[in-house]
């Protein structure tokens, strides 16, 4: 609308089209039955978002000429990288020995093969289930009217073959109680929030999982999918302030699994991960043949590492141009602190080329070390890509996990409903609803 144009709406539909934010810019008038009104614009300029993009579209055209004069100089860098993994790769074993007795200032991975290698996936079975899990969550608000936190868990199950089903659902939880709010610690409270949350709703996502794949058949093959690392890194790097009693649930919902007799598997979509790069920079160390980053000779003498032309790229841009489509890399075997707390479970990866881009699988070591498991998690998810599609459009995505997060997302809308149930029950409840300045100031804009 610009300023002097109106719109009529019936009055039940107001609170869909006119929020409080915008009543300073408006004028509202009613006719004399109450059934519609009419809105007025009187002040288009205000009417517009607090973000204004146009003030950066300056700053936006510096950033694209910035990177393109930066592309010369890494497609040199991107060959010397190229090289760095070729000569890493003639002597993998070699390197992967040196590595690990040595002190890194970066996270690798160790490939159980020929790094170079590509496999193709095996024919897949006839028959299979694919039963996927994901997570959202509405966190605790200090100015809302009460303390709790939401946890909501998406499920999938898909079954392909002679006699194909779909069944989807979630199963949300509010936590309200003191003892639901908090970790305690040797007599420490400790807010469960931001990654203590995450890792609380990771248990819920596993032991649903587990649930699922319990009442399945092993007769037919099937596929416990979940979205992103099977590593919760939480668990090494908050580790103080996480109970013993939540990392025992974490390992005893990946041994149901494991007992279920199916696979399991974390689908990471376009990896950030550099682990694969970092190994490669061991032809490249002016230390060997002991690798200490602490004490680069090169960073000293020259003022930078030896190993620098590998800075910036990810592990998707050594491998994509090397895997054909739908073929996996080597089985890798992350260095991450973390390991420590997955026992048996401890985690290995490979890549996959889905054709949009290259993913990362995770898998527990007992997959990952049987053949027969690994070429049925290799079949199966290099499937599930196949068929992954969203509104016409190829993604190479598996198709359960795109329904798991349909089920686990929780809108605008539902936090809407779930706010005003709240303050429903509260009122009938004869409670006195305090809701702080702050929050109120976002529903009402002053000036």
């Amino acid at each position: 609308m610009r300023a002097e144009e109106h719109v009529e709406l019936f009055l039940p539909d107001i609170s869909q089209q006119l929020t409080l934010a915008w009543l300073p810019f408006v004028r509202v008038d009613c006719c004399e039955s109450w059934n519609t009104c009419t809105i007025t614009v009187v002040d288009y300029t205000r009417l517009v978002m607090a973000f204004d993009v146009r003030a950066l579209s300056s700053q936006i055209a510096s950033m694209a000429v910035y990177l393109a004069h930066q592309e010369p100089d890494r497609q040199q860098r991107r060959q010397a990288a190229m090289r760095a993994w070729e000569a890493t790769s003639d002597e993998w074993q070699k390197a992967s020995s040196t590595i690990e007795q040595s002190s890194l200032g970066f996270i690798t991975a160790l490939p159980l093969e020929d790094p170079r290698l590509s496999f193709p996936p095996s024919s897949v079975p006839a028959e299979y289930h694919v039963v996927a899990t994901d997570g959202s969550q509405i966190e605790p608000e200090r100015h809302g009217i009460a303390p709790y936190i939401v946890l909501n868990v998406g499920w999938a199950h898909l079954r392909y073959g002679s006699t194909s089903e779909a069944r989807f659902g979630s199963e949300p939880t509010v936590r309200y109680r003191t003892e639901d709010l908090e970790f305690t610690l040797e007599g420490r409270r400790v807010p469960i929030q931001e990654e203590l949350l995450a890792t609380l709703r990771t248990a819920f996502e596993r032991r649903k999982l587990a649930d699922l794949l319990e009442n399945l058949d092993t007769s037919v093959p099937c596929l416990g999918l979940v979205d992103g690392s099977l590593l919760d890194l939480n668990l090494s790097n908050r580790r103080e302030e996480i109970p013993e009693a939540l990392i025992e649930d974490l390992h005893t919902q990946l041994s149901r699994i494991r007992c279920s007799g199916h696979v399991l598997v974390g689908y990471i979509s376009r990896p950030a991960s550099r682990e694969v790069v970092n190994f490669a920079r061991w032809s490249e160390c002016s230390d060997r043949p002991v690798m200490a980053c602490r004490r680069c000779s090169s960073l000293q003498r020259y003022g930078q590492r030896a190993c620098g032309a590998l800075d910036g790229f990810l592990d998707a841009d050594l491998l994509l141009p090397r895997l054909p489509l739908y073929h996996r890399s080597t089985i890798f075997r992350s260095l991450q602190r973390v390991q420590q707390y997955y026992g048996e479970h401890r985690i290995y990866c490979f890549y996959l080329n889905v054709g949009t881009e290259l993913a990362r699988v995770e898998i527990p070591e007992w997959v990952a070390l049987d053949s027969a498991r690994l070429a049925l998690v290799h079949a199966l998810v290099a499937d599930q890509c196949r068929r992954g599609s969203y509104r016409q459009r190829v993604l190479g995505y598996p198709p359960a996990l795109i329904e798991a997060h349909e089920q686990a997302v929780v809108s605008a809308e539902d936090r809407r409903l779930f706010a005003a149930l709240l303050e429903r029950q509260m009122t009938q409840a004869g409670l006195h609803l305090v809701t702080s300045a702050k929050a109120l100031s976002k529903q009402w804009r002053a000036i």
